[in-house]
């Protein structure tokens, strides 16, 4: 089971792992917001497909 954690506690959280862990993490991170950045919507959809597993049709705020 995967462990969620809010934002709040995050930055305590990752100053908690090993440094390798924790810039694979920003990494990872900073090429989702890339992503988000270029292709706005097209990537929110595509990221949502590939973690959460469901095909989006649209996107409402």
């Amino acid at each position: 089971m995967m462990e969620i954690k809010l934002f709040e506690g995050f930055q305590s959280y990752c100053n908690q792992l090993p440094p390798p862990l924790t810039e694979d993490i920003s990494s990872t991170v900073s090429g989702i917001l890339e992503q988000v950045r270029k292709n706005g919507d097209t990537a929110l959809r595509e990221l949502t497909l590939r973690f959460d597993g469901v095909k989006l049709d649209s996107i409402r705020v």
